[in-house]
């Protein structure tokens, strides 16, 4: 069943996690113009069930209210730029109901856009999960507190998960079968690599993905905006102390919506300081470290995709640490 929608190109970016999703979606996607962009960007007033389209129950799903609110919302006389990593469909302990079978995303993806172009982002999976577990951690809107929960234990449920057959964080960070969920429904799927992409992440702004977007790379340099940075933090007390900030200003856009009242520029230079000032807090910091038998079953459980993957991407993965 497909659409009547007509935008002259549609890239979807699904991610995944912890590869410059949100630097990439503040510092490029959202700042150019002449494009319809839908992603997770605070700031805009495009309806919530459109930011999060593909992540709908089958109860909830409507893609006939899908295509109206596109129309809506959005011109079709210009390219659309869909960024959420949410859309890879990893499995993650979410205070809200997400849906995230991957297979039937992908599926509402084809239906609604048959031509699109997909946009992956793969990370060497070690460090993938030591980057992951701290922002799990940040759960005032997102996830389930992790109270009492540390890194070993969260890894031994996933590794338990994994020989039960469940699934689990391991097979969702499975390159191998993430790209070929894709590759089976759309002709073209672009996959990244993340340690090489932030060596110099203009330069892959300006080149290959200006490139693969079709766009003007001296246009394209008017509307990068390089200081627009994601910051995380590896410290308990740091992740506790911006909780509660963002929760307090959260809760003040509910009782006033502060950004028409104040400029974001504002807000910008706000938080600024604040991750400032909360980087330098260094107790408590979150362990991340891996137990020898748990490093051993992850070099094993990747090791073959990893290889099928280096040989479709003609790359050595090796020399970024992939297992």
């Amino acid at each position: 069943m497909n659409s009547d929608l007509n935008f002259p190109e549609v890239y979807i970016h699904v991610g995944i996690p912890k590869t410059a999703s949100t630097t990439l979606q503040n510092t490029f996607f959202s700042a150019l113009p002449n494009v319809n962009y839908l992603g997770p960007e605070p700031e805009s007033e495009t309806p919530d069930f459109l930011k999060r389209i593909f992540l709908r129950s089958p109860r909830n799903y409507s893609q006939e209210k899908v295509v109206q609110l596109l129309k809506d919302n959005f011109t079709e006389e210009q390219p659309l730029i869909i960024s959420n990593e949410a859309y890879a469909g990893l499995p993650v302990p979410l205070a809200t109901h997400q849906f995230n079978n991957r297979k039937l995303m992908i599926g509402r993806m084809k239906d609604l856009f048959p031509e699109a172009k997909i946009l992956i982002v793969i990370r060497n999976q070690i460090k993938f999960l030591q980057s992951f577990f701290p922002q799990m951690l940040m759960s005032s809107n997102h996830y389930i507190p992790l109270k009492g929960v540390s890194f070993k234990k969260y890894i031994d449920l996933n590794i338990k998960l994994a020989q039960e057959g469940m699934y689990n964080i391991l097979e969702g960070i499975d390159y191998g079968k993430l790209i070929d969920d894709f590759q089976t429904q759309f002709d073209e799927v672009e996959v990244v690599v993340f340690e090489e992409m932030v060596t110099d992440l203009k330069k892959f702004i300006k080149g290959r993905l200006s490139d693969w977007m079709g766009l003007d790379k001296r246009w394209v340099e008017d509307y990068y905006k390089a200081d627009r940075q994601n910051i995380r933090h590896r410290s308990r007390a740091a992740v506790f102390l911006e909780r509660q900030v963002v929760g307090v200003l959260n809760k003040l856009e509910k009782w006033g919506n502060p950004h028409k009242k104040l400029p974001l520029s504002f807000r910008q230079q706000f938080m600024a300081q604040l991750h400032s000032g909360i980087n330098k807090i260094n107790f408590f910091k979150i362990d991340t470290e891996f137990e020898d038998a748990q490093l051993a079953f992850i070099q094993d459980y990747f090791a073959k995709s990893n290889v099928n993957v280096a040989h479709l991407l003609n790359k050595d993965l090796s020399q970024w640490g992939y297992p």
